[in-house]
């Protein structure tokens, strides 16, 4: 498991992040994930746990040494934004001047997203 790995390394482990869609929206994975960590001295909150579900919360009792949050992700506009920077690096300045296909519709979605220029004029 990671967070064993990462304990391991930098001696301790602060809190652990669930986020996406099945981790922001599926309370028994997130419970089986977390199963057997009391060791690092996590405390499940199992009520917390089932009220998260698409929405920012902290998923452990207020006392647990380890703390586990629900963290909501735009990953739609994460994608969005590394298509658009690999559009810059390939396409050039002249992409701009004749959008075609798949680019135009990442420009007019960058537009949308009000991301900036998108290549340079």
């Amino acid at each position: 498991m990671f967070a064993a790995c990462w304990h391991r390394a930098a001696g301790s482990i602060a809190a652990i992040v669930f986020g996406g869609g099945i981790g922001e929206n599926t309370p028994e994975v997130r419970r089986r994930i977390c199963e057997g960590l009391d060791w690092f001295g996590l405390e499940f909150d199992s009520d917390r746990n089932v009220a998260t579900v698409d929405c920012e919360g902290r998923i452990t009792r207020d006392k647990s040494r380890l703390q586990v949050f629900v963290i909501p992700t735009e990953e739609g506009l994460m994608i969005a934004h590394e298509a658009l920077l690999c559009c810059r690096t390939v396409t050039g300045v002249g992409a701009r001047r004749n959008p075609t296909g798949g680019l135009a519709h990442v420009l007019d979605f960058a537009s949308f997203l009000d991301l900036g220029p998108v290549l340079p004029s």
